[in-house]
């Protein structure tokens, strides 16, 4: 992936591209990233474009309503935007609220005649993030740390597409930092998930996935 970026001299202002390569059929992925930092207020910006070929699963009988089998040729394209704040209480604990947009399009391929009819599937959803963070990490010597820090996000994940109840989830993740002799220093890391609703959500080492 190619990255740039530009910031200012007093760098107030972070603005970041990316472009995956090399570029093939798939489609562009393209990712901008742009960050204010001027005030005690952060508020960062993010708008994301995906394009993947969707891949059939052979043990999934997927039809539509009428029971005609959907075409294996399909791509979808993802659009993903979020902006966010997040204010500092004081110099190691900030509190932060992040607005996100997904939206995905499945685009079915013509092979033949009768492939021509089907619409497109579409999915949105929205997703509302709390966040709380305390870093009380002191450096000791480079690369290596003392002390403790701890994230916590609380999401809400709604969809309006297809009729998908609320689902809420929290996480926690926090780290301990203990040196031992010189340049050897005990990490211990513990992270966990909850959710309630009619789904659940799966956090893999921060991840999100709708089950």
């Amino acid at each position: 992936m190619v990255q740039g970026g530009l910031t200012d001299l007093f760098e107030n202002h972070h603005f970041k591209i990316s472009y995956p390569l090399p570029a093939g059929s798939e489609g562009s992925d393209f990712f901008v990233h742009y960050n204010n930092t001027a005030k005690k207020l952060d508020w960062p910006l993010t708008y994301f474009r995906k394009v993947e070929t969707l891949k059939p699963d052979p043990k999934c009988n997927w039809v539509d309503e009428y029971g005609k089998p959907y075409p294996n040729a399909a791509k979808v394209i993802s659009f993903y935007y979020d902006a966010s704040v997040r204010y500092p209480l004081t110099y190691d604990c900030a509190i932060g609220l992040q607005e996100a947009v997904r939206i995905d399009r499945t685009i079915f391929l013509a092979t033949d005649r009768y492939s021509l009819n089907f619409n497109d599937l579409k999915s949105v959803w929205s997703i509302t993030t709390v966040t709380g963070d305390i870093n009380k990490l002191r450096p000791t010597v480079p690369n290596l740390f003392e002390g403790f820090k701890a994230n916590v996000d609380i999401d809400a994940f709604k969809g309006f597409s297809q009729g998908e109840a609320l689902v809420l989830g929290s996480s926690l993740h926090a780290e301990y930092h203990q040196p031992i002799y010189k340049y050897i220093t005990l990490v211990l890391q513990g992270q966990g998930g909850y959710s309630l609703g009619d789904e659940k959500v799966l956090y893999t080492l921060g991840e999100w996935t709708i089950m």
